[in-house]
């Protein structure tokens, strides 16, 4: 339930962030520690500071993608309110930009990083593309803000995703490299980093899940039929913690 919200989220509020940032062909995209260096640097002093990383996404496909933010907002389910920030608008279409490096390498062009200001309960989203972070909007809703508030923070250290997809890749168990080329319908990367969940009665481990994808991270319209996505949970300290095939219909990308 809190990774379906935050992907919706994320898409309807963060992309706005970067969509005049065009990655730099002259640089290597960046890894998650990049990331949240970046989109630290551009919070320190936001509405007051105190602001801890709760989810990051790093977004690899191989196809730069338009998609109209209605369509995000309403994936949430209405349960979610985005307030643009001072000089900030969010606009009606965003760009997910292409990606044409290995999926093991554990980079991404898109980063899309959601903090929270502990005194006073307020989510943030910021965008980090082409060297620059852009927060952009702030996140309201009971119900939106419920599920994030069983989502810990980051925890320092945290594994950087170019270890972490490492292990996922090349680990005898885990293989995702063996299982991609396999597969080459599978051209497309969903990193999600966050700190676990703190729900009473258990919750869930802080680190990595990586799903390798033969559909594109945000795809909308109908359905190709049943396709194979293969996930890999890593731990916050690089370890491996299981994987696992799943079936799904996947959805056509814009024409």
């Amino acid at each position: 339930m809190v990774v379906a919200v935050v992907a919706g989220l994320v898409l309807a509020g963060v992309l706005g962030a970067v969509v005049f940032l065009s990655p730099s062909s002259a640089s290597l995209p960046p890894s998650f520690s990049q990331a949240w260096s970046e989109a630290n640097g551009s919070v320190a002093d936001l509405l007051g500071g105190g602001w801890q990383l709760l989810l990051a996404v790093g977004v690899d496909q191989p196809h730069a993608q338009v998609i109209p933010v209605g369509s995000a907002v309403n994936a949430t389910g209405n349960s979610c309110t985005l307030t643009a920030l001072p000089g900030q608008s969010i606009p009606s279409n965003v760009t997910v930009p292409s990606y044409s490096g290995s999926l093991g390498a554990g980079r991404a062009p898109l980063w899309l990083l959601t903090f929270n200001q502990t005194r006073t309960g307020t989510v943030l989203l910021v965008g980090v593309g082409a060297g620059l972070a852009v927060p952009f909007a702030t996140l309201t809703g009971s119900k939106c803000l419920s599920s994030l508030g069983e989502v810990l923070p980051i925890p320092s250290p945290f594994v950087d995703s170019v270890a972490a997809d490492r292990t996922a890749w090349t680990d005898p168990v885990s293989n995702a490299s063996a299982f991609v080329a396999a597969d080459p319908s599978i051209d497309s990367l969903l990193m999600i980093a966050a700190g676990g969940s703190g729900r009473s009665g258990g919750g869930l481990p802080s680190g990595w899940l990586f799903e390798f994808t033969p559909c594109g991270p945000f795809p909308t319209g109908g359905a190709t039929g049943n396709e194979t996505d293969y996930l890999v949970a890593v731990g916050a300290d690089g370890s491996l913690l299981g994987d696992l095939t799943s079936s799904t219909a996947c959805p056509l990308a814009p024409g």
